[in-house]
């Protein structure tokens, strides 16, 4: 019989919630192109993609700023996944 840690599983998912829901909202507030392009910088940082380079027309240009806060909610995100091991 299969036994789950439902504790354990729901502190992990309240955890991850947060990051996560943070990055979906700056996605829906950049509408389509800022959704696409959030997600190719986050398939280029996992290896996924290799090139920089985004094919136009583009509507949305994420700055530093956008940039460094994505690092740090994919930072609480993995460190959530990873605390749960």
């Amino acid at each position: 019989m299969l036994h789950v840690n439902w504790i354990g599983f729901t502190s992990t998912a309240r955890r991850g919630a947060a990051p996560l829901s943070a990055i979906v909202a700056m996605q829906a507030q950049a509408e389509l192109d800022g959704f696409m392009m959030i997600e190719r910088y986050i398939m280029r940082k996992r290896g996924i993609f290799r090139s920089s380079h985004d094919r136009g027309p583009v509507g949305f240009a994420p700055d530093k700023f956008v940039l460094a806060e994505v690092d740090r909610l994919l930072e609480l995100l993995q460190h959530a996944l990873e605390s749960s091991k």
